[in-house]
């Protein structure tokens, strides 16, 4: 019984990669081939920070830190904040 628990989740797991990786495709082409504006508010920081032009870090929903995605990507503040630190 717990082999097949363990084996569902990895499966459920998978897909929800698949399907996440999917979407950030989806919104790629509507940014960079059809000229869209993006809005996104996105619980995976790092996913979000690596398909952001900009990016905004709230801390109970005030600004803290702005800056490209790039920036904030390696600005160890970010994690700081985000982890509550």
């Amino acid at each position: 019984f717990s082999l097949e628990t363990e084996s569902r989740f990895r499966l459920i797991s998978r897909w929800k990669t698949l399907f996440i990786d999917m979407v950030f495709e989806i919104l790629d082409d509507l940014q960079h081939r059809d000229g869209k504006t993006i809005i996104m508010v996105e619980q995976n920081a790092k996913k979000g920070l690596e398909f952001a032009d900009i990016g905004y870090v709230l801390v109970s929903g005030q600004l803290a830190i702005a800056g490209s995605g790039d920036e904030l990507l390696s600005n160890p503040k970010v994690g700081e904040l985000f982890l509550g630190g």
